[in-house]
């Protein structure tokens, strides 16, 4: 059984050395990275760590610079850009989806997922959205209606099975291509941790917007109310917390 990664991250300068570095002994066979028209270092960053893993790489331009971050007013739709890098993983059993601000709990599930039948061909993977410290995320939020966390997303899946549908606002959500792609397991013992809320200068789009959901988002996590979980220990990943205790302030 082998696995593929696909990342796609834009101006993530500062923080590719923390998530690429994750990859470094998770037991993957190839890395494939897209830098989604960056402005800023984050490409020969990238290079410079994935050049030296013992595992097969790539690393793709992928759109010219944005002029805001939104998907649909990129060079390239973002569904097609997912789907060009979902289609780099053709011929790996499995394709795991990480995105740069992102890293996983622990890669316990590999064994685990290379142990399923075909009949398998997605993983649901729970999220931790951190907040404020490093141990906490956001369970509810005054004035929405949904739970934000811990939520679950298809981030595992064997690529000739799955696509990312071609409709503005379900870009980054998966789809089986056939009702008898289906067929998925939920993983318990892992997860992925979002960094994208923990530091006040990358609130919203980097640096906020209220005129974006982000926005709005970020106007709600600073409302009294808020009730808040723990990451459980087994699931903090050392790397993240060494790279908490270090990091410059302001990031």
């Amino acid at each position: 059984m082998t696995t593929c990664v696909i990342m796609k991250f834009w101006n993530e300068e500062q923080l590719l050395p923390l998530t690429l570095g994750q990859f470094a002994d998770s037991g993957i066979d190839c890395l494939n990275l897209f830098d989604d028209g960056s402005t800023d270092d984050s490409f020969n960053v990238a290079y410079n760590i994935i050049k030296d893993f013992p595992f097969k790489t790539s690393l793709t331009k992928a759109s010219a610079p944005h002029a805001r971050y939104f998907p649909d007013d990129t060079p390239e739709p973002e569904s097609g850009l997912l789907n060009r890098m979902k289609d780099s993983a053709k011929g790996y059993d499995w394709c795991i989806q990480v995105d740069a601000d992102e890293v996983i709990c622990n890669w316990w599930f590999m064994p685990w997922i290379h142990k399923q039948t075909p009949s398998t061909t997605a993983i649901r993977v729970p999220f931790f959205h951190l907040v404020d410290k490093i141990d906490k995320f956001i369970i509810t939020m005054p004035g929405l209606s949904y739970n934000l966390h811990p939520d679950y997303h298809v981030r595992i899946f064997r690529p000739n099975c799955w696509r990312f549908p071609d409709q503005p606002g379900l870009d980054a959500i998966i789809r089986p291509i056939s009702p008898g792609d289906m067929y998925m397991k939920v993983l318990t013992f892992s997860g992925i941790i979002h960094l994208h809320y923990l530091d006040a200068a990358r609130r919203g789009l980097r640096n906020g917007d209220e005129a974006t959901e982000d926005g709005d988002k970020q106007a709600a996590f600073r409302q009294p109310g808020c009730t808040y979980g723990t990451v459980p220990d087994a699931l903090m990943p050392g790397i993240l917390t060494d790279w908490y205790a270090s990091r410059k302030p302001g990031w």
